[in-house]
């Protein structure tokens, strides 16, 4: 969405040169578990794939260093609901690393 990329932008704008912005989401088209999200929430949302939330930073002016999945594997899947294990242990949450380069392209 339009919001979306103007948030981006921003962080963009405001990072130094070279500064790396650490984003992480358990908000992706890959984790079913969260896709009734924005109806229980009664928000709009923007619904992303891995690669989508990729090209929304690269369109920000980002260079993408790597994606990657946060797996957790705690002791207390004993307790925890099916879904819940799924998302731990199969999904995870979507990190992105990424950088400001430090020259920008002439525009």
């Amino acid at each position: 969405s339009t919001d979306l990329h103007a948030a981006l932008q921003e962080i963009f704008r405001v990072l130094r040169p070279c500064g790396t912005l650490a984003f992480c989401t358990d908000f992706f088209e890959e984790n079913p578990h969260c896709h009734d999200w924005p109806a229980g929430l009664e928000i709009p949302m923007e619904l992303l794939s891995e690669t989508g939330w990729s090209v929304a930073f690269e369109n920000a002016g980002f260079q993408v260093v790597r994606s990657f999945r946060c797996l957790d594997h705690r002791d207390d899947n004993a307790t925890a609901d099916a879904a819940t294990i799924d998302f731990r242990t199969r999904i995870g949450a979507l990190g992105i690393m990424a950088i400001k380069p430090e020259s920008q392209p002439e525009g």
